[in-house]
C-alpha cells in the first residue's frame, strides 16, 4: 500500500495543492518509526514533530538519529486525493541528503510516511506511531 501511495504521490506532485490547506488535527503531535530505503540499507529511525499550520508555514521538526541530522518541515499542502506534502530544510545535516519531499497519509491511525528526494533518486518510506 506504501509503494502505491509514493508512485502515485509522486505522480500526483504535478496536481498539488488546494489554496487553504492546513495540516489536519490527526496528524499533529509527535511520531517515530522505522523506514526503509529497500535495499541500500538498513531500517532506520526518524521522528516527527508536526504542529497544524496552514500551507507555507513551518510545520514542525523532523530527526533522523542514525544519521545525527534533522531539520524542519514546511506544509506544502494536500493533493485531490488526501496526500498532504512536506518540504524537508536539513538544518543539522549530519549524513543526510538535502531536499527531501515527505508525502503523508493517515492508515489506521498511524502516520504514513513516504520521503523521497526532489529528484526521485532516493525514496524510504514507513509507518510512524506515537510514542508511549
Amino acid at each position: 500500500m506504501l509503494r502505491n501511495l509514493f508512485l502515485f504521490s509522486c505522480f500526483s506532485l504535478i496536481f498539488i495543492f488546494t489554496m487553504n490547506a492546513q495540516v489536519p488535527q490527526s496528524m499533529t503531535g509527535n511520531w517515530e518509526g522505522l523506514v526503509n530505503e529497500g535495499e541500500r540499507s538498513s531500517p532506520y529511525h526518524v521522528k516527527l514533530d508536526v504542529e497544524v499550520v496552514k500551507k507555507g508555514e513551518v510545520a514542525g521538526k523532523i530527526w533522523y538519529r542514525a544519521y545525527n541530522c534533522g531539520g524542519t518541515l514546511t506544509y506544502l499542502g494536500i493533493n485531490e486525493n488526501g496526500i498532504h506534502f512536506f518540504k524537508e530544510n536539513l538544518t543539522t545535516k549530519g549524513d543526510c541528503i538535502q531536499g527531501g519531499i515527505i508525502a503523508a497519509h493517515m492508515v489506521d491511525g498511524k502516520f504514513g510516511f513516504i520521503w523521497s528526494h526532489e529528484d526521485y533518486s532516493h525514496q524510504a518510506k514507513g509507518l510512524l506511531y506515537r510514542p508511549l
